[in-house]
């Protein structure tokens, strides 16, 4: 037999409703199952609109692509298919570059290099095979005002 849930929980279900969580998150939050939390909000004829549904599934698919990205950044196995890098290759150099020394602005293509000792022509040979342009860094600095 299902135990009744209590008046002060439904009455929870519904002010978290108005604050757009998703029915997962408010399970959590209040020790309930999912689907527990989905009656509640169908026995108070709670409808949800395309642009809460919206809201929700794109909060939750950023917050799964950060945690996917977090993982793959310290190594871990993803839990998911996503591609969370687009070119993997690209990015290892870049992080590469930037320890060698490197000036790699982020969402960007062009990479500096603050002198020509710095420079590891290997790398920047990758590099251009794989959409990057490389600067001196006096030509960042002219750029700036």
């Amino acid at each position: 037999m299902a135990h009744e849930i209590s008046i002060k929980c439904k009455i929870k279900v519904r002010d978290m409703m108005a604050d757009c969580l998703s029915y997962s998150e408010m399970a959590k939050l209040l020790g309930i199952s999912r689907r527990s939390v989905m009656r509640i909000a169908a026995q108070w004829n709670i409808i949800r609109t395309p642009e809460e549904i919206s809201r929700i599934m794109s909060r939750s698919r950023k917050e799964l692509l950060r945690k996917e990205k977090s993982r793959v950044i310290f190594g871990l196995e993803q839990k998911t298919r996503l591609k969370v890098f687009p070119n993997k290759e690209r990015h290892k150099l870049k992080f590469l570059l930037k320890r060698k020394g490197y000036i790699v602005n982020q969402g960007s293509n062009r990479i500096y290099y603050p002198n020509e000792r710095v420079r590891k022509y290997e790398y920047e040979i990758k590099g251009k095979s794989l959409g990057l342009k490389f600067y001196p860094l006096d030509t960042l600095l002219k750029e700036q005002p």
